[in-house]
């Protein structure tokens, strides 16, 4: 095991004094497991009562059956929490937990609790297992045979050890708090007195400060204070002095170890929504410059595939009439496929599926609902993996090439599909049923727009992970699936892909019944965490939301549970809580904690070393349900809300349910409530809370600050307080999916089609990008230097960051004023946050050779600097007149001069800016947002305030009005 050298020299100062042990007595075997997933009660009364117990045997200073039963508590595969007072057919039980820790927490505060002769009991009896399972676990480098002994013994010598390497281990992986949280464990151990020595806790205050953690920190270097002698302490072979005063032990301590800011990791490939297990993570360098380099139809491979399935039944025919036996006759020749006629066809489908998306699309936004789609892209390798409307897709990042389809496909779209429309001879399609019809746009609206669960992917790097409903033919009511009205099924399945061709390694879940047995009936709520080889996923299974850590053979063919915990029970069933069905909950990891979303009106933080729940932390749920309660009812939700499941909709939640983790802190944004949760991810504290009022998601935590996107733009708020940081300038635009960050830059998906690139530092547009054709981008992901756009119904990449600065230095090489390589050049200057260099390279560019796009990008960063500063318009008006040929720019530009000639005196030059803008709405039908629910066509705009101008226009001033 490879560890640092103050962390060798620590395992060398805790590897003294070890406890002998004579005599080994194995601990009682765990508890039975669950019956079933609702059948706890009495097993978790077993527990309670062996507490009770050992109480009463400490109290009889009968220490060998107390360590004992507490042995077995620890022993137990799950934990689950307790209430402070529990009542149960009156028996009472008191609260002995450290904080909000389960009943594992207190099995391990009453034996800290022992008296030298019961810890020399626990000692006696288990530690020469502990000792025997750490040094076969040393030898075998198996750092999860030393997290065991560090569960289950964590109180012997050879637990203390553990800990230690645990310890160690985790801070060499830039773990600092995971590193920290676990040698806090540590105080009251038994051997702690001979352990504690000022260089273990020098080692203390270095994670603690390397967390973040100033007041965990101080807390350390005070009680290192009192043991040092001389004042002083020895390090690396020199004695230091010690601060002098508390004021000073910050400083002092970053002198020595450095700051305690931690290193933030680009991630190259986008392997899961938010790029890591923290959902906080900074793609690698991108810029979504030079146009699309492709684009693919999320509908044309599914048109294709109807195409494909035609032309091989073409093939089959003849061959299952060769192979027919002897007497063996066929009633009728086989059909003739027209290649021409399906070719059109196949044209039809798709042109039809996405003239349906549109105007689903189309229709949310009138009606001021959140219109993101619910696809997130993974960019893992050369690929882009999404989910479409019907299966799971993977295509090359460079070229939009097609690498494969799952073989799984939307059963339910399908049928919808064909119910809907009758070929004809002729090729014709019409509608038949308009009931199916219906059901058929309402299964394209959840699909697309809500189903957050089946819209996300994760992967390992080698295997794609994808939730898959089940056939609805296998329902019980088949005339009603085929209507698109059966009830949701209460299971689904998890499934495996194979990256490198698609194949379907493994998939669980399914009906009650199905193989594997264990995981059968279970409704999956999200795609799984990867992390550290197992698959952490949130699942609901006969009542009990529970987390299950599955565990792959080395093959990749098959799957196990490794172990799981319930986190809540439930009252009302998934399939009838569509809210939690369709959010998409998958747990965030950092520094050793699990932090798991239920959209059941608690968060639910779990030690993965330990095995333990760490935390609830339990808010008032505004979900349709009849109560909701944690696996034992510890915590109750609050106060339920009356809400119609037709009100389980973006409009008014979170779109986003992935807690997100930075500096110790973890982001809560519940789908079930309309606040925003700031909690101390120590110990599940609330230190403060946001109203969600407009806000949709927030996109990122960076340098002590909270990034929100909102309907109308972004703000920042502070982390330590949740204060608005009123340097951040906040952001008037209406974004069109979630973004993504790179570096101190976020690419932000806008309405109005374009991509803005903003500054998280100060909240400035630094630039935009317009799409062309009228394109609107969706959720963006950036992976392999390249951004990638998932809307609805389309697939968009831009080139990758190396590929353009080679194409720039190579065109500029042999031409240094090439107009495209200057344009370029320009463009990704702007980007970059290099205003004067970026419009300087494109107005040379336009200057040696006219461009609609360059005029466009050379537009929208001169109006951005005019959102920010109307006083430039007078210096930048003829160059706008010369710039803005599009309908969009130009209207914004002769309204912000309008506006400053008005607020200037300058009525008659306001008036004739209105007049030449009307001339320019009569081309648009955009709506303009006069607030987040309200929006009206720009030409009724114009025609109101050229009203309200001349009404109150004096006689004179409206004779010089009529002759404009």
């Amino acid at each position: 095991m490879r560890r640092s050298w103050w962390w060798s020299w620590l395992l060398l100062v805790v590897a003294s004094g070890v406890f002998s042990a004579t005599e080994v007595v194995r601990a009682q075997d765990s508890d039975r497991d669950l019956a079933d997933a609702r059948g706890g009660g009495a097993t978790e009364r077993e527990v309670l009562r062996a507490l009770d117990e050992a109480r009463r045997v400490i109290a009889a200073k009968q220490f060998h059956p107390a360590v004992q039963l507490l042995q077995s508590v620890l022993d137990r595969d799950e934990d689950f929490f307790v209430e402070q007072t529990f009542r149960r057919d009156g028996d009472d039980f008191q609260d002995d937990r450290d904080g909000q820790g389960g009943v594992k927490a207190v099995a391990l505060k009453l034996l800290r609790e022992l008296p030298k002769e019961g810890l020399g009991a626990y000692e006696l009896d288990y530690g020469a297992v502990a000792r025997n399972q750490l040094s076969l676990a040393t030898d075998d480098d198996d750092f999860e045979q030393v997290a065991t002994v560090a569960r289950r013994f964590s109180l012997t010598a050879a637990g203390f050890e553990a800990v230690v390497l645990l310890a160690a281990r985790a801070s060499d992986r830039n773990r600092p708090l995971e590193a920290a949280l676990l040698l806090d464990t540590l105080k009251g151990h038994p051997v702690a007195a001979q352990k504690r020595t000022p260089s273990f806790l020098m080692n203390v205050a270095t994670c603690w400060h390397r967390a973040g953690r100033a007041d965990r920190s101080l807390e350390t270097l005070q009680e290192l204070k009192r043991l040092a002698p001389g004042n002083s302490l020895r390090i690396g072979g020199r004695d230091v002095a010690l601060f002098a005063r508390d004021e000073e032990a910050a400083t002092w301590l970053a002198a020595l170890v450095g700051s305690s800011s931690r290193s933030s990791l680009l991630v190259e490939s986008w392997a899961m929504p938010g790029g890591g297990a923290t959902r906080n993570e900074s793609a690698a360098p991108a810029s979504p410059v030079g146009g699309a380099r492709w684009r693919v139809s999320s509908v044309e491979h599914l048109a294709m595939f109807h195409r494909a399935k035609a032309e091989l039944g073409a093939l089959i025919q003849p061959l299952l009439r060769r192979e027919l036996p002897p007497r063996a006759t066929l009633t009728a020749e086989p059909k003739r496929v027209d290649p021409v006629l399906t070719a059109q066809l196949s044209l039809q489908r798709r042109t039809q599926l996405e003239g349906l998306i549109a105007r689903e699309q189309s229709a949310l936004r009138d009606d001021s609902r959140i219109a993101f789609p619910a696809a997130l892209p993974l960019v893992v390798g050369d690929a882009v993996v999404y989910r479409t409307i019907s299966d799971v897709t993977a295509v090359r990042l460079r070229t939009g090439e097609l690498l494969w389809r799952s073989a799984l496909t939307d059963g339910a779209l399908t049928r919808l599909w064909n119910n809907r429309n009758i070929e004809t001879r002729a090729g014709e399609v019409r509608d038949v049923n308009e009931a199916v019809s219906a059901s058929l746009s309402a299964h394209v609206r959840r699909r697309l727009f809500r189903d957050a669960a089946a819209g996300t992917l994760s992967s390992d790097g080698q295997t794609i992970f994808a939730l898959e409903e089940l056939d609805p033919s296998n329902n019980n009511a088949t005339a009603n699936a085929m209507r698109g009205l059966a009830e949701p099924a209460a299971a689904n399945k998890l499934v495996a892909y194979d990256l490198a061709g698609g194949r379907m390694l493994w998939e669980i879940g399914g009906p009650r019944g199905a193989k594997p047995v264990e995981l059968s009936g279970h409704f999956f709520l999200g795609p799984p965490l990867p992390l550290d080889g197992r698959l952490y996923c949130l699942a609901e299974v006969q009542g009990d939301l529970r987390l299950l850590v599955l565990e792959q053979t080395a093959d990749r063919g098959a799957v196990k549970i490794d172990w799981s915990q319930t986190l809540v029970a439930v009252d009302r069933p998934v399939s009838s809580s569509p809210l939690r069905r369709l959010s998409g909950l998958s747990p965030s990891f950092a520094d050793g904690i699990l932090v798991c979303p239920t959209s059941t009106g608690a968060v639910i933080a779990i030690d993965l070393v330990r095995r333990v729940l760490s935390w609830g932390h339990p808010y008032t749920s505004t979900a349709a349900t009849d109560g909701v309660e944690f696996a034992a009812p510890m915590f109750r939700r609050g106060r339920t809300q009356s809400l119609s499941v037709d009100d389980a909709d973006e409009k008014s939640r979170w779109v986003d349910a992935s807690p997100l983790i930075a500096d110790g802190r973890a982001i809560v944004t519940p789908r079930d409530a309309d606040v925003l949760l700031c909690l101390d991810l120590l110990d599940g504290r609330l230190l403060w809370s946001l109203p969600r009022g407009e806000w949709l998601y927030p996109a990122c935590v960076i340098d002590g600050r909270v990034v929100l996107v909102g309907r109308d733009g972004l703000a920042a708020f502070q982390l330590a307080d949740g204060k608005p940081v009123e340097t951040f300038a906040s952001i008037g635009v209406e974004s069109a999916g979630r973004g993504v960050r790179v570096g101190a830059r976020y690419f932000l998906p806008l309405a109005n089609g374009e991509i803005a690139t903003v500054d998280l530092n100060s909240g400035r547009i630094l630039a935009r990008t317009k799409l062309s054709d009228g394109r609107v981008p969706g959720n963006l992901i950036a992976g392999a230097g390249a951004i990638v756009s998932q809307s609805a119904g389309e697939l968009i990449a831009f080139a990758p960051l190396r590929d353009i600065e080679t194409q720039i230095a190579e065109q500029l090489q042999s031409d240094p004023q090439q107009p495209a390589a200057l344009a370029l050049r320009g463009e990704l200057r702007l980007h970059h946050g290099n205003e004067a260099e970026g419009l300087a390279d494109l107005r040379e560019s336009l200057r040696r050779q006219s461009d609609p796009r360059v005029k466009s990008i050379l537009a929208a960063s001169l109006l951005a600097g005019l959102r920010g500063n109307a006083a430039l318009v007078h210096d930048r008006a003829a160059e706008l007149e010369a710039l803005t040929d599009d309908p969009q720019q130009r209207n914004e530009f002769l309204r912000i001069y309008a506006k400053r000639l008005e607020d200037a005196g300058d009525r008659h030059g306001a008036f004739t800016q209105w007049i030449r803008m009307a001339e320019t709405s009569r081309f648009l039908n955009d709506l303009d947002p006069i607030t987040s629910n309200h929006a009206v066509r720009t030409d009724r705009i114009v025609r109101a305030k050229l009203a309200e101008m001349f009404e109150a226009a004096s006689p004179e001033e409206r004779e010089v009005f009529n002759t404009i």
